[in-house]
């Protein structure tokens, strides 16, 4: 008596199931779905101007990542998400930079020059270079708010910043710049004495 044909059928079809299940998995939870290089790449297209991006993974997948973006003096932090076929989407990530070690050494130095670049790029106007000086605190060094002034034709335009790590800033418009070095010192004519 011979043994009926689709004997085989089930336990074939079971397997490549188990095959097709595990290969599914691999795919969609284990197997990395982008590498640093790719995704700093696709920051730094996001983020023009910017000096250095650097991302760190947050899960075994590569699915999720952080990245820190500097320019000359600000920084900025953004969340990257790599979906299964590899494409990648940003969100906000300010908080998660503070808690990344491998990033701090990222953070760029603060000094008067940098603000100034950073703030034209931000109101979209580099070529119209700002002089920026740091409000003086109860802390040298400390203050984290700028002062940033140019001249723009005939009118100054005045700018205050906060310089804070992984915090992209917001120039707002002030008034604060009535003193040197933004507003021209007052010119002092010597007295003329009268001949006797």
């Amino acid at each position: 008596m011979k043994a009926p044909r689709n004997k085989w059928v089930v336990p074939i079809l079971v397997s490549v199931a188990i095959v097709v299940a595990a290969g599914g998995y691999w795919f969609a939870r284990i197997h990395a779905r982008a590498d640093a290089a790719t995704v700093q790449r696709h920051i730094a297209a996001a983020n023009p101007g910017s000096t250095d991006v650097r991302c760190v993974s947050l899960q075994t997948d590569a699915s999720t990542w952080v990245c820190g973006v500097v320019y000359h003096a600000e920084s900025g932090c953004v969340g990257a998400s790599v979906s299964v076929l590899g494409s990648v989407s940003v969100k906000s990530g300010r908080q998660r930079c503070d808690n990344i070690t491998a990033l701090k050494p990222m953070l760029p130095t603060v000094n008067a020059h940098g603000v100034a670049t950073d703030v034209a790029l931000q109101l979209h106007s580099p070529a119209e270079p700002f002089r920026c000086v740091e409000l003086p605190s109860a802390t040298p060094g400390h203050s984290g708010h700028w002062i940033c002034g140019r001249k723009l034709g005939t009118t100054l335009d005045c700018r205050v910043v906060r310089v804070v790590p992984w915090a992209l800033f917001n120039p707002q418009t002030s008034t604060r710049c009535t003193k040197p070095p933004f507003a021209p010192r007052p010119v002092h004519h010597p007295k003329k004495h009268k001949k006797h």
